[in-house]
């Protein structure tokens, strides 16, 4: 992947951050380039600090697709935030990883330990995009 991919993911998800209100031209920037694990340490970085919200941060890994999100949406599920956040990390997990999503999402909502967190892994991801993410080449995005 080229410099500039790499730079462009990293800044569709620092825009999005940045001003909510530019969520979909950022979804839709990242689901077109290829993902990158830049990405995924900036917006862990930003979640785990509490500058980005857990909700964006989930749907943000999940357009990325970088397989190094997958835990981190994993992370955001089982913490159970609320405001749609274990919504769009359980469709995260399975727009990252769909085979270990079908297995770790049966298994919370079997035995999740917060409500949302079951009900999330229960319901459908909205959006599946495993086939267009399998096309992607993956990188570790070199800046």
């Amino acid at each position: 992947m080229t410099n500039a991919s790499s730079s462009s993911a990293l800044q569709a998800a620092q825009w999005a951050v940045d001003n909510e209100a530019r969520v979909k031209a950022a979804l839709a920037r990242l689901q077109d380039l290829p993902p990158c694990e830049d990405t995924v340490r900036w917006l862990t970085a930003g979640y785990r600090a509490t500058t980005a919200a857990a909700w964006l941060t989930a749907l943000l890994l999940g357009a990325n697709g970088h397989r190094s999100g997958y835990p981190v949406a994993k992370e955001i599920l089982l913490a159970g935030p609320g405001s749609l956040a274990e919504d769009y990390a359980a469709s995260a997990m399975t727009m990252i990883d769909s085979k270990s999503a079908l297995v770790d999402l049966a298994e919370i909502c079997m035995q999740g330990e917060t409500r949302l967190s079951n009900v999330a892994a229960a319901t459908p991801p909205r959006r599946p995009r495993q086939e267009a993410k399998s096309t992607r080449s993956e990188s570790a995005c070199p800046v």
